[in-house]
């Protein structure tokens, strides 16, 4: 096997590097730099480059829509507010699904730049840490009363459950953000079920690291999961894996889905794609260094792994763009939970 391509991770705390074929969707983007499990990420491929190449016909040519293009996407009629938006990635997956994002709550100062780069005209940006938001506020903001709105989506920040982090050793803590604040992570799973309680939207959308339901976690899953049918909802859940939805890269991801108990929609997740795509789909240049200068993935190629489109706006320095981009859902992940979700929303 011939060495491609090694692509150093911004930080050199951590030293182990783990051996990936190009023919294979990319380790998981880590929000704190790398990829994998806390290491660099080696690239490798066979003298026989051809043998890389994808059979043309087995599957659709990997892309991802233009932002031009997504803002052209025929809206369903469904609307959407979102907490712990991020950069927007799970927003923008909506998009592709033809909702409408209303309103979404974001407190990183650099990760709300990147929201507002790209946010669809009309939406409102609420920068306020979300344990300060009551359902009122959002409420009162969009004009609506309370039942009215179709989905209330979140994506609470998940590192104290991350298998890749502390886990355990890091519950009770508080985790600073690049602006000073500090929240403790493992308590906001609570604030999004108490605004879902205060908005009753007709349906649901939360997702966490797979962590959240394994080893000494699963009563931390359980107590959410609780929380979520108590507060009148019929809740799925299901870890997925983006390599199976579109996206090149392996990250398992869990989502609870919850339909309103007065509602008769029902709601199925997406099944897997019939093929997935490898990170020589998403960047087919990488082909023709053929020993790959040791450097570092650069941005736009980070945004293919993670399914976003090249035009997408990111603020920040390169270190933060990049944990933008490891924190948030895959957008073409979330479109196919949104088209599922968009299917089970429709009148019968």
């Amino acid at each position: 096997m011939k060495w491609l391509a090694n692509f150093l991770k911004p930080s050199k705390r951590f030293h182990r590097r783990f051996k990936y074929h190009l023919d294979e969707p990319s380790p998981v983007v880590l929000a704190s730099g790398g990829l994998g499990w806390g290491g660099d990420a080696w690239f490798i491929a066979s003298d026989d480059r051809a043998w890389l190449r994808p059979v043309k016909g087995s599957k659709p040519p990997y892309r991802v829509p233009s932002m031009e293009e997504i803002a052209r996407t025929p809206r369903n009629g469904s609307r959407i507010a979102s907490t712990f938006s991020g950069a927007g990635g799970s927003c923008l997956g909506y998009r592709m699904a033809g909702f409408e994002v209303l309103w979404a709550n974001e407190f990183v100062p650099g990760a709300q730049e990147s929201y507002r780069a790209n946010m669809e005209p009309g939406c409102v940006l609420d920068g306020r840490d979300v344990r300060t938001v009551a359902p009122e506020d959002v409420l009162g903001a969009l004009g609506l009363a309370k039942g009215e709105l179709d989905v209330l989506d979140g994506s609470p920040p998940c590192q104290a459950f991350s298998t890749v982090g502390r886990r355990e050793r890091g519950w009770g803590k508080e985790k600073v953000y690049e602006h000073g604040a500090t929240q403790r992570n493992e308590d906001l799973f609570f604030e999004y079920a108490r605004l879902l309680r205060g908005l009753m939207p007709r349906a649901f959308v939360a997702e966490n690291v797979a962590g959240l339901a394994r080893g000494v976690a699963k009563g931390y899953f359980l107590d959410i999961l609780a929380e979520l049918k108590a507060a009148g909802y019929r809740v799925e859940a299901q870890i997925l894996d983006a390599k199976w939805l579109g996206v090149p890269q392996s990250r398992n991801r869990i989502f609870f889905v919850g339909m309103r108990d007065d509602l008769e929609f029902t709601f199925e997740f997406p099944r897997p794609l019939p093929h997935r795509y490898s990170i020589l789909d998403a960047l087919p240049e990488l082909v023709d260094e053929p020993n790959g200068p040791p450097r570092k993935l650069t941005i736009r190629e980070l945004k293919r792994l993670c399914s976003f489109p090249d035009d997408f706006a990111l603020a920040g320095s390169y270190r933060q763009q990049w944990a933008q981009l490891g924190n948030s859902v895959p957008p073409t992940m979330m479109f196919h939970v949104a088209r599922a979700l968009a299917s089970a929303l429709k009148p019968t």
